[in-house]
């Protein structure tokens, strides 16, 4: 039997910003793609997300829990301007 590991995560003030910035960094360097006819839900919760000092408006944001989903998703990808580092081994093109 497989068993998996759940880590909790704390949806505080600080992860909040943390996971928007950590979503927000790579779709802004064109490090995720999306295809727009199978996740247009998902683009379109991305062009009518608005954010007050990195937290999420979620009254002006459609379709928000995609949003929140892929923060989630996107939670432990850090990008360090002076120096790239990733959590995950994926080659990135030079």
């Amino acid at each position: 039997m497989n068993t998996a590991i759940v880590i909790p995560v704390n949806f505080n003030t600080a992860t909040k910003k943390e996971m928007l910035i950590n979503l927000k960094e790579p779709l802004d360097a064109g490090m995720i793609a999306i295809n727009l006819e199978r996740n247009s839900n998902l683009v379109l919760s991305l062009r009518t997300a608005q954010a007050t000092d990195m937290i999420l408006d979620k009254e002006a944001t459609s379709n928000d829990d995609l949003l929140d989903a892929m923060s989630l998703a996107c939670k432990r990808i850090t990008i360090n301007r002076q120096q790239q580092r990733y959590d995950f081994n994926i080659p990135m093109p030079h």
